[in-house]
């Protein structure tokens, strides 16, 4: 099968107009993830600081500090990569990095094979996907490069193609906040799962999934 999304390219930085080349590599890495987890936590660290500041009498409901960690970017603030490197130590996993200026952009973790809700053929399912906190829009600050998450979905579709021998096609559960993002992709959804805390399932078709590798971005 002939490749159809080249894992390198160039990003347009948000800040400077300039350039940037960037690639993506496959395979879980210890010291890359060591080095995501180190220059995401400075940077959330940054993001939090900019939203205790301008949230520091706290909130009246759930709701409204449910939608103030949205509109900062924070909802996966939790998330340790390190520990997720432990856990998806197996080949049913596999990961991928977003690099550029010798830093992790983005990753992505995909788990395989998921049986299709569509039609029970084998496709991939995204477990994570994360861009880095300063390529994450907030109130004040917008994010160095776009797209991120997009070009890893494409990275990964082809690989899936291509390595796996899968035919398109993937699905996942998303956050709240990314819910109108998959249905711009055009993915269908599903009922909210209880066993994946609550979240919507989406799949994307095969013609979905070869619609995203068609564009440049969502």
């Amino acid at each position: 099968m002939a490749l159809i999304f080249s894992g390198n390219g160039q990003l347009q930085c948000n800040h400077t107009g300039s350039q940037v080349a960037y690639a993506i590599r496959t395979g879980v890495d210890g010291m890359l993830t060591l080095t995501l987890e180190a220059d995401w936590s400075a940077a959330k660290a940054e993001a939090f600081s900019a939203f205790r500041n301008r949230f520091s009498s706290g909130f009246a409901s759930e709701a409204e500090f449910a939608s103030a960690v949205a509109e900062y970017n924070l909802v996966d603030l939790h998330w340790n990569w390190l520990d997720k490197a432990h856990l998806t130590a197996t080949n049913e996993y596999q990961w991928f990095y977003l690099m550029a200026e010798d830093k992790v952009q983005g990753v992505c973790i995909i788990f395989h094979p998921k049986p299709s809700r569509e039609d029970g053929e084998k496709i991939f399912y995204i477990d994570y996907i994360a861009a880095a906190y300063w390529n994450r829009n907030r109130p004040g600050y917008k994010r160095r490069f776009s797209n991120i998450g997009h070009l890893l979905i494409s990275y990964a579709v082809d690989h899936a193609m291509r390595v796996l021998g899968y035919r398109p096609g993937f699905s996942l559960h998303a956050l709240p906040t990314a819910e109108s993002y998959y249905s711009r992709l055009g993915m269908t959804a599903y009922d909210c799962d209880a066993d994946k805390e609550g979240l919507r399932y989406f799949e994307a078709s095969a013609i979905c999934a070869k619609a995203v590798l068609e564009r440049p971005h969502a």
